[in-house]
């Protein structure tokens, strides 16, 4: 253990902390103790101190001199021979027995247990400054990166977040020194770790909306639902409350500037605004995008709906378009089977929707007494 850089280590830590260097010292003395402790396996007494002049930490074994010894490991006689050591001293009636400290402990064990005890005594002071700020989001940069979590220092070193790895959006390992976004999950007072955060819950991405979207922070564009697949898929479905305010530009921005940001934010997550419609089936058809639906179709005596697109988009989009049709299944309640136009020719349907209104009656004059079929 080297002492100058053992005391450059606390200048550094009381700076970044913004905490007293004597707190620090305090803090690294207690993580040598508890250290030790964790390794005596006799209960034998250990005090050390640290020297300002010398700015180092020396360590003791520390005897109580009595008259009569009940506890060997930890009382001496006055008469003693360890008493007539040049090197010992004595302190209220305590015998101090010089050690070294690098044969005792190791540096890096002490090193974890004292991030560990400055970390608890930050708590009540990290607690306070995010409780208000729970369920908002925040800036953050990552610090340490473990297997299972990461380490963020958030707001300029104001506190020290944990983002699990199961909040990650991919399973990419972060970096040390990348710079983020987070939501402020949850803030606990008596937690190892004070101030959880979030990237991959679905409030993350709700609340990075209202950042990047005034329109949606002040209600004119309101986020209808959200079809989402964590890390990998996200269709945004939005609708206007004011006539004047077109959602999809609203959210697009100019220049796809907003959408970029959030994209951007999201990293891998495929971000996609929908425009919301009440008729189910123009809404389906609107989900399917950017697959370009032709019809959308309901086969007689059957409970699916049936998607009509072009050959060339069936046979090269629907494969990466798998998880979001599974998405769009389960928010409307629906199978649905894709079809180009040659295959729904040769099956009994009503056409519910069309890019082109102009076919509705041609396609449904021969299915129109079969079926009656009110769109929700």
């Amino acid at each position: 253990m080297s002492d100058d850089n053992t005391y450059q280590l606390i200048k550094n830590l009381a700076e970044r902390e913004k905490i007293e260097e004597g707190q620090v010292i305090e803090l690294f003395i207690s993580a040598i103790q508890e250290i030790y402790q964790q390794k005596e396996t006799e209960s034998k007494a250990l005090r050390v101190i640290f020297d300002s002049k010398k700015k180092q930490f020396l360590a003791y074994q520390v005897y109580r001199i009595v008259e009569e010894v009940n506890d060997p490991n930890q009382e001496i006689t006055a008469e003693n021979e360890l008493l007539q050591n040049k090197k010992t001293k004595t302190q209220d009636n305590c015998l101090l027995l010089p050690l070294d400290l690098k044969k005792i402990v190791n540096y890096e064990e002490i090193l974890r247990q004292f991030r560990l005890s400055l970390q608890k005594s930050q708590q009540g002071k990290w607690y306070k400054e995010f409780l208000p700020l729970q369920g908002k989001i925040v800036e953050g940069i990552v610090r340490e990166v473990h297997s299972h979590y990461c380490l963020v220092n958030l707001l300029g070193d104001k506190g020290i977040g944990y983002w699990s790895k199961d909040e990650w959006l991919t399973w990419e390992t972060p970096k040390v020194g990348q710079q983020r976004r987070f939501l402020v999950k949850e803030v606990k007072e008596d937690s190892e770790y004070a101030i959880t955060l979030a990237r991959r819950d679905e409030e993350f991405l709700r609340k990075l909306l209202e950042i990047e979207i005034p329109e949606i922070k002040q209600k004119r564009v309101i986020v209808q639902d959200i079809l989402r697949q964590p890390g990998v898929i996200s269709k945004i479905i939005v609708r206007s409350k004011d006539p004047e305010i077109g959602p999809l530009g609203s959210c697009i921005g100019k220049g796809n500037n907003r959408s970029k940001n959030i994209q951007q934010e999201m990293e891998r997550e495929r971000i996609e605004f929908i425009e919301w419609k009440e008729n189910q089936s123009e809404l389906l058809a609107n989900l399917f995008l950017p697959v370009n639906v032709l019809y959308v179709c309901k086969l007689l005596g059957k409970k699916e709906l049936a998607v009509v697109i072009n050959p060339e988009q069936k046979n090269s989009s629907l494969a990466s378009e798998a998880r979001a049709i599974q998405l769009i299944e389960n928010y409307l309640k629906i199978k649905i089977l894709i079809h180009t136009p040659e295959e729904i020719e040769k099956k009994s349907s009503i056409t519910l929707w069309t890019s082109n209104k102009n076919d509705w009656p041609e396609r449904n004059k021969n299915y129109s007494e079969k079926l009656q079929y009110e769109p929700r």
